[in-house]
């Protein structure tokens, strides 16, 4: 019974790693980048999930993640499927909807969101946003 229930998780895990191997491949662009690190608000579309204004939201790619929905290789894509950076529960149901998500230039989080009305007081030295804050775990999971 415990050979197969360690089967069934390996098989599982191995399932969901072969899903959208897009997250591993592309990087975020020059332009995205510094709009990131701007302390502007950044909206991430819904239809493209690329920040509103890139040129990878003025040319996305039409392929669609069928994990997720949004197109493969996509920011919002590799937000969703990622390993590396967990979200809270609101923030990734935000994510996940068919909406454009704005993110705070003050906050660095989703407008709007808990974590928006309270953010963290200490700031990254690096980038300036809050400790933990969405933009700041982005541009972080970026230079790695």
């Amino acid at each position: 019974m415990t050979k197969k229930i360690i089967l069934a998780a390996v098989t599982a895990a191995f399932a969901f790693m072969a899903g959208c191997k897009t997250t591993q491949t592309k990087h975020i662009a020059k332009d995205e980048m510094e709009l990131l690190r701007s302390p502007k608000e950044v909206i991430i579309s819904g239809a493209t999930g690329e920040i509103v204004g890139t040129e990878a939201h003025k040319k996305p790619n039409t392929v669609s993640c069928p994990d997720c929905g949004f197109p493969a290789g996509s920011l919002r894509e590799r937000l969703i499927i990622s390993e590396e950076v967990t979200f809270d529960d609101e923030t990734m149901r935000r994510l996940k909807e068919k909406k454009d998500v704005v993110i705070s230039g003050r906050t660095g989080e989703v407008e709007g969101s808990f974590q928006d009305k309270h953010p963290n007081n200490v700031k990254c030295p690096d980038c300036g946003f809050p400790a933990g804050s969405l933009r700041q775990r982005v541009i972080i999971m970026e230079e790695l």
